[in-house]
């Protein structure tokens, strides 16, 4: 996926802190962005490639599934921690569609950090908008590496 942000940037464990806010990540939502995440989702309702079914079916244009609206989600992350850390829990509430033709923006935070002997994480709130408003609003849990790991 092509940005319009910065280039991507590690965060160390030791760094992170409750009420850290993370970069913001921009994506265009374009036909070849919503067809190729219906493909790779197994999600071929034509309300996410056809623009005249979706408008048929009452809706602006055609829109994102789930699956784009995940990898969005993902990809901040991965902005974010690069090789320190993944991405482990994700539960995504959609409000509003996010339509072909608009801009995917987030706005992420950290909500929480704790640490177990399976690893340090931290939960992360993620708001994904459009020039329409908020569309969709993520729970994440994002799991650091403790040192020496691979």
């Amino acid at each position: 996926m092509t940005s319009t942000t910065r280039e991507p940037s590690t965060v160390s464990w030791a760094d992170v802190r409750t009420g850290d806010e993370l970069p913001s990540v921009s994506l265009p939502v374009d036909m070849r962005r919503l067809v190729l995440a219906a493909g790779g989702g197994r999600d071929l309702s034509p309300l996410h490639y056809d623009v005249e079914f979706a408008q048929a079916a009452g809706n602006r244009t055609a829109f994102a599934n789930t699956t784009l609206q995940m990898a969005f989600a993902n990809r901040v992350v991965d902005d974010w921690v690069g090789s320190a850390g993944r991405l482990v829990g994700l539960k995504l509430r959609m409000k509003a569609p996010i339509y072909l033709g608009t801009t995917m923006t987030s706005r992420a935070r950290v909500t929480g950090t704790r640490s177990d002997g399976d690893g340090d994480f931290a939960d992360v709130v993620l708001e994904i908008f459009t020039e329409d408003g908020l569309c969709t609003t993520t729970e994440l849990v994002v799991r650091f590496e403790h040192q020496g790991e691979a």
